[in-house]
């Protein structure tokens, strides 16, 4: 892989720095799923890539959701910033398996590392109740949510969770429906919104999923679905619907800004603009709330055109904003100050981090540290160095052209430094 770009990260006032890997989990998931949990996926032969990395709100710690839909905890080391120990390697803490496909996940917003009580993970299982796991101990729960449709008695896998409130109460996003539940009561939601009723009961009429969910500083909660459409709603989704748009704009627009379907919201720390990724897109749409009917501008270049979610992440350095997001390529790109240019708004920067597809690029919570993470699905041959492969095919027998097709998987976790060499740095990762 090729040295990152050099990158400005405090902006034209700055120094440029080249960022550093600090930290990674080297090879130990390039390997088929079932080398991990021993249960064969669907399509044997699947590389066990990441699908998705959060941060802590402490920063001390990454949960990651894998292809083998186990959660992992990865507790930063005290001495991450330590030169004369780098490149660290990352091994999980703890991993929370599933019998089912996890649907969607959120960390405790008050996740402290020096009190366990607090450590907490909440994830949507398929076919099963929505559970509160202990990110340290996974063999402890402290709670579960019966989320039970009426009609058929089958449970409610959320596609989408954001917890509100500063942890009292999370939103759960499913097909045609945005519920509320109280963390402190194992129940069912308090209250929900049925997007499936006619229009005038909620404001927003859609009976798809609702794949992403953001919470501005506000308190105005915007939910996305399958359909392009984005939904805004007071008081952090238990108000009613304020207002509904749909992302596949004019006829004009069409080909520019095609996509299938949101997969990703974010806010500016401000609360002014909106950010919405799609699945099978180049870019990134940017409203502003005061006027949802026009598109703001279009961060264009992303290289996302994929049915994979690869998610956005947005941070306020010194200056005005950041939107971060990973594209098929490997390469992390960065837009400065969405909104501050109309119409087609080119990256300002890119760095090649990853030698496959970046499904997370997320902040440390102080932004002194980026952590992202790789590798993809597979329709092809995958060659695990091990002499594996998806295929019993000998690689022998094959032609030179099926030879050249088979891939290499790069599914890793890193941790990345931009802090120029030589500079003073604070101690320890939750900075």
């Amino acid at each position: 892989m090729q040295s990152p770009d050099v990158f400005d990260r405090d902006g034209p006032t700055g120094s440029a720095s080249r960022p550093r890997c600090i930290a990674d989990t080297r090879t130990s998931f390039c390997h088929a799923v079932e080398q991990h949990t021993g249960v064969k996926p669907n399509r044997p032969g699947q590389p066990n890539f990441f699908k998705q990395a959060q941060f802590s709100q402490d920063g001390t710690t990454i949960v990651t959701h894998n292809a083998d839909e186990s959660l992992r905890t990865f507790v930063l080391p005290p001495d991450l910033l330590n030169s004369a120990s780098q490149p660290h390697e990352l091994r999980p803490h703890a991993t929370l398996p599933s019998a089912t496909n996890v649907q969607s996940y959120a960390i405790y917003p008050g996740f402290n590392l020096a009190d366990p009580s607090t450590t907490l993970i909440l994830s949507a299982p398929s076919n099963l109740p929505l559970r509160l796991t202990n990110a340290l101990v996974p063999s402890y729960v402290p709670a579960t949510y019966s989320y039970i449709n009426s009609a058929n008695e089958a449970f409610i896998a959320p596609n989408s969770l954001a917890f509100i409130d500063g942890g009292t109460h999370f939103v759960a996003g499913s097909a045609g429906r945005i519920a509320v539940f109280d963390v402190t009561r194992q129940a069912g939601p308090e209250m929900y919104h049925n997007l499936k009723a006619k229009a005038g009961a909620t404001g927003m009429r859609d009976t798809s999923r609702i794949m992403a969910l953001s919470v501005s500083s506000d308190g105005l909660l915007a939910a996305g679905s399958t359909n392009r459409n984005v939904g805004l709603f007071g008081n952090s989704g238990r108000g009613a619907c304020e207002t509904t748009f749909s992302i596949a704009g004019r006829m004009s627009e069409v080909t520019a800004t095609r996509g299938s379907g949101t997969t990703s919201l974010a806010w500016t720390p401000d609360g002014r603009y909106l950010l919405v990724a799609e699945r099978q897109s180049d870019g990134v749409h940017v409203y502003d709330v005061r006027n949802l009917l026009r598109r703001v501008s279009f961060l264009s270049g992303r290289n996302a055109k994929t049915t994979q979610r690869l998610g956005i992440d947005v941070i306020a350095p010194r200056e005005g904003c950041e939107v971060w997001a990973g594209g098929v390529d490997g390469v992390t790109r960065v837009w400065n100050n969405p909104g501050s240019t109309e119409g087609e708004h080119r990256p300002d920067a890119g760095i090649e981090m990853h030698d496959d597809a970046v499904s997370s690029a997320v902040w440390h919570p102080s932004g002194a540290l980026l952590a992202t993470c790789s590798g993809q699905r597979s329709f092809g041959k995958v060659d695990f160095g091990d002499n594996e492969s998806s295929s019993d095919t000998d690689s022998e027998s094959l032609s030179e052209n099926e030879q050249s097709t088979i891939r290499q998987p790069n599914n890793t976790l890193k941790i990345w430094d931009f802090t120029p060499v030589g500079s003073e740095v604070v101690e320890g990762p939750a900075v």
